[in-house]
This record gives C-alpha cells, structure tokens and sequence, in this order.
C-alpha cells in the first residue's frame, strides 16, 4: 500500500503524487482509493487501492535511475519492423510495461518513423502519450521543470 505523498507511475498516464487514501462504497462495500494527481497538467485519478498492482501501478523510479536513464538516452535501440498494426502492438505492449526504457525505445522508434515518413493519427497519439509518460516521472523525480526534461528527451531521442 503506498502512502500519502508518495511519488508513483501510471503506465499509461505518467508520474503523479498521491494526495489521499479515501474510503468510497462501491457495490454496498466500502473499498479505499488512492487519489493521484498527475504532475502533466492537473488532472488527478481515483485508484482503487487494491487493483493497482494488476493497473500496473508502481513506486517512481528512484533519483539515480532516472538520472542514469536520461544519460542513456542516446543509447536507446530503435524497434521498426512489422506492419502498422504489429508495429502498434509491440508499441502499446512496451508502454503498458511500465519500464521507462522501454517507453523511450517507442519515442524514438517513433520519432525515427516520422522523420523517414509521416506518422499515423493512431502513431503520433501514441508518440505524444509515450512522452509525456516518459517525461512526467522524470520530471517529477529530479525535481526538475517539465519543459527542461521535455526538451532534453526530444533533443536526444531523434
């Protein structure tokens, strides 16, 4: 159970802090519910505490991984094979797998994809959300300004 003001990830929403644990009735049961607010903008999101692990939900990288991360960003491989639709799958698969690394091996897929041919309305959603996944935690993390880490991670990913 993560406690209040504790940094977490969203797989598919970014970085955020938990602001409260609240009890709600759900179905005639009470169930408690991590309230996060995401660092990106201010939207916050109702977690139920005990399915948070199955979401993929987990702690925010530590200040030595995100700093060893953005270091190595240069070093990220570029995955682009398959068809269109492979391609998406394989994407959304390295997104919902939490792993920072592999979130930025799609911004750069992507990124390479786009400078050889014009994106997909479907790709280019997806190359925004993987940026600002990637870039919410480690913003959040290094106690960083978002738009610093933002343009580190599109200066390098290219």
């Amino acid at each position: 159970m993560y406690t209040v003001g504790e940094k977490v990830a969203h797989p598919m929403h970014g970085a955020g802090v938990i602001e409260q644990i609240l009890p709600r009735e759900e179905g005639g049961k009470e169930r408690l519910f991590y309230l996060l607010r995401l660092c990106v903008g201010s939207m916050t999101l109702l977690l139920p505490c005990d399915s948070c692990g199955a979401v993929g939900v987990r702690p925010a990288v530590s200040r030595e991984e995100a700093q060893s991360l953005l270091d190595r960003l240069e070093e990220v491989p570029v995955c682009q094979e398959g068809n269109w639709n492979q391609r998406y799958k394989d994407n959304m698969q390295r997104i919902r797998s939490g792993e920072l690394e592999q979130v930025a091996v799609v911004i750069r897929s992507l990124r390479r994809r786009d400078g050889q041919k014009n994106l997909s309305t479907g790709e280019r959603k997806m190359l925004s959300s993987a940026k600002k996944i990637l870039v919410s935690e480690l913003a959040l993390v290094l106690e960083q300004d978002y738009g610093q880490i933002e343009h580190i991670v599109e200066k390098t990913l290219v």
